[in-house]
């Protein structure tokens, strides 16, 4: 008993799901991947072929979201981390071919002009923070942050918003982690983790606690899709 007492003290579930994580990992590039999806999943597969010249997200993370969500018209979206809103984007074939609208949100100044000419949606230049707000400077010039859900608020979001797409790695889990999922909720989150393993395992732990889902972790790369269940 006196040993296992100490285990229990010691014991962290993030090792557990960091071990998980790799073993998926581990597993999804050995085996079959066809084999450990689901026949929605494996559909999916079957439409990105058929479609994945039209994507612009890194993996077909837009092909994803349009399959998952059956390909509906004027969905919303926010995009942290936008860039020219073209190249890797999650949400550009989205608003293009699709009429969906949202935030994108990009604190470097480098990217807006082009931000502005490659897209329609609002463009905002502040950085999203898991806390309350501060400020950062970037490319010389301070930048003001703003948390997700006060972000959504000033946009007049609705309560659940289609598409949240955060390419900021070092960011995410804190931001995340900051939002008020009972205020502002997802279908779909699609988050970069850069490949860090132990990011990516507390990114999905947190992920599920909110009641999230993560799907086929074996083909979308840098990046893991969480959907709401």
């Amino acid at each position: 008993m006196g040993a296992l007492a100490g285990f229990l003290v010691h014991f962290d579930p993030m090792h557990l799901a960091v071990g998980i994580d790799r073993l998926a990992f581990v597993l999804g590039r050995r085996l079959r991947i066809d084999a450990m999806m689901s026949p929605r999943h494996k559909a999916f597969l079957e439409f990105r072929g058929r479609q994945r010249a039209t994507s612009y997200s890194f993996a077909s993370a837009d092909l994803f979201v349009l399959h998952e969500l059956e390909s509906p018209r004027g969905g919303s979206f926010v995009e942290i981390g936008a860039r020219d809103g073209v190249q890797a984007s999650d949400t550009c074939l989205l608003e293009r071919e699709y009429g969906w609208r949202g935030v994108l949100v990009e604190p470097d100044a480098k990217w807006h002009k082009a931000l502005q000419a490659n897209r329609r949606s609002e463009l905002d230049g502040r950085f999203v923070a898991g806390g309350a707000g501060g400020r950062r400077t970037l490319g010389g010039r301070e930048v003001e942050g703003v948390t997700l859900a006060s972000l959504l608020h000033e946009y007049g979001a609705a309560e659940r918003t289609d598409l949240l797409s955060i390419h900021a790695a070092r960011d995410a889990l804190d931001i995340l982690r900051g939002h008020d999922f009972s205020r502002f909720g997802f279908r779909v989150v699609a988050v970069t983790h850069g490949g860090d393993s132990v990011l990516r395992a507390r990114m999905a732990w947190f992920m599920l606690r909110k009641g999230f889902a993560r799907v086929m972790p074996s083909i979308t790369g840098d990046a893991d899709w969480f959907v709401k269940r």
